[in-house]
Formats: C-alpha cells, structure tokens, sequence
C-alpha cells in the first residue's frame, strides 16, 4: 500500500497541470468567466488562495494578466497586452486564506479595429506571475480558457428589416483558410451585381459579375464559392468581399458592402 501511495504521488508531480487548476498543489487555482453580449464580451480573471495561509505573488512587471483570444483556426484576434506599455519594475499582490483577486478584460468582438465574424473563439488568460511566496511558479498552473460565442452583428449580417437602399440583405459567410462559401439576397437595379476580395494590400480575387437572377425591389438569393490559393492567404492581415453594384456607365453606386471572410494572424 505505502508503494502504491509513493507511485501515486511521484505520478502527480510530474502529470502536467489541467487548465483552470492553477497551481493546485500550492492551493491556487486560476480561472476566467466570459459575459457574452451583444457588443462586447465581459472577462472576468479569478485567482483563489485555498489554504489556510496568505500567499505572495510576485510579478516582474505591472502586467498581471494577458488574455489572448484565437479563432477556430487558431489565429489571434486579440492580446489585451497588444499596444500597451507596462512598469518595468517588481510588483507584488498578497491573497489572503481562502480569499481571492479578481481582474476585469473587455473584448468587443474586433480585431485591429474591425469586427470579427460570429462564431466560436477560445480566450485564454495567462497570470504572468513568476512567484508564490517566494517558490518559482508553474506557467501551465497560471492559465486557464475558455469558449466565447461571438453573436452575429445585425448591420454586418443584414438580417434586420432592409432599408430602401439595401442591396444586399442576409449576408452569411462559412469556411476557412482559402475556402468560403457566401449566401445571401442581392436585388441591383441592373439585375446584376459585382465581387472583388482584397486584404488591404492586394486583391487576390478580380472583379467578378454576377447574374442576381432578379431586379429591384425583387430579392433573389445567391451563393458565391470562392477558393484562394494558400500561398496568396496573407500572415498577417484581413481577407474582406466587396460587394457593391454598377451604374451602365461601369461606376459603382448605391451601398456597397465590405464582408470579413477571416482575419489571419501570422499562423500561415
């Protein structure tokens, strides 16, 4: 039985920490709550000091936390320590027994200014602490994640009652890494409307003409596949459809529309 029990314990030792489970044989466990809502996304980081004693962390900087949120392909869309500076000198925070520290994050939904596509993303919080009362700290320990479901935005998917102006109405995008599918209603004056997809530096997919199948004030649903080569995706950058339709003269009128397809954050 005392083998046994000696196994166990050298085995827990060296198994690596679970996420949300802090340092759980120092008694301090790390976790993070996400308040989705319609804008914005309310973070909510917890550290909790189990034992019966205080506990002392030490911080090498004024950066207590950093919370990153990746996309389903793995791809940063937000660092709440992106742009910002931070006190280059030791800083120290004590939890009492069986008390905690809360911090509170924000992530409205964009990535360097533009809003992301609804769907699933992963937010992971990591305590940049590098002590406990003295005792080098297990990064593993000091992170924790969890899921945060981005709601479709009701100017960007059009989905709310169209205005007199309205073009396209509807607007879905599905797909990943060069391979999206686009849905919606289109009703141009002209019967026909026009695509490009651009990354803000290139445009990787020329103007393409588009048969609606209707006329205004008549909607009629459409589907677009499109397929860009992996070698043209950018590392770093916005891969947005244009969509917009042209008078008879070849000039672009009424309410043309930029759709994000996926944000890429130097994982290609």
């Amino acid at each position: 039985m005392n083998l046994l029990i000696a196994a166990w314990l050298l085995l827990s030792f060296w198994l690596p920490v679970t996420q949300n489970q802090g340092n759980p044989g120092q008694g301090i466990s790390v976790a993070i709550q996400a308040e989705p809502g319609t804008e914005a996304a309310q973070l909510t980081i917890t550290i909790t000091n189990a034992t019966n004693a205080p506990v002392k962390l030490e911080f090498p900087t004024s950066e207590f936390y950093e919370v990153v949120v990746l996309d389903n392909s793995g791809s940063e869309v937000y660092s709440s320590s992106k742009g910002k500076a931070f006190l280059q000198a030791f800083q120290y925070i004590t939890i009492p027994p069986g008390g905690s520290k809360q911090w509170k994050e924000a992530w409205n939904y964009s990535a360097d200014g533009i809003r992301v596509p609804a769907g699933l993303y992963k937010a992971t919080v990591n305590v940049k602490a590098v002590k406990l009362s003295g005792k080098p700290v297990d990064p593993q320990g000091m992170e924790a994640s969890i899921d945060i479901k981005v709601p479709g935005k009701e100017r960007d998917s059009r989905s709310e009652a169209p205005g007199e102006n309205t073009v396209f109405h509807e607007i879905n995008v599905t797909g990943s890494n060069g391979s999206y599918t686009v849905t919606g209603k289109a009703r141009p004056r002209t019967g026909e409307f026009f695509y490009t997809v651009e990354d803000g530096h290139n445009q990787l997919i020329k103007e393409m003409k588009v048969v609606s199948g209707s006329k205004y004030p008549d909607w009629a649903e459409f589907e677009l596949k499109l397929t860009i080569p992996a070698k043209q995706l950018p590392k770093n950058g916005t891969l947005i459809l244009n969509l917009y339709e042209k008078t008879a003269g070849g000039s672009i009128t009424g309410e043309p529309v930029a759709i994000v397809l996926q944000q890429f954050r130097g994982t290609n």
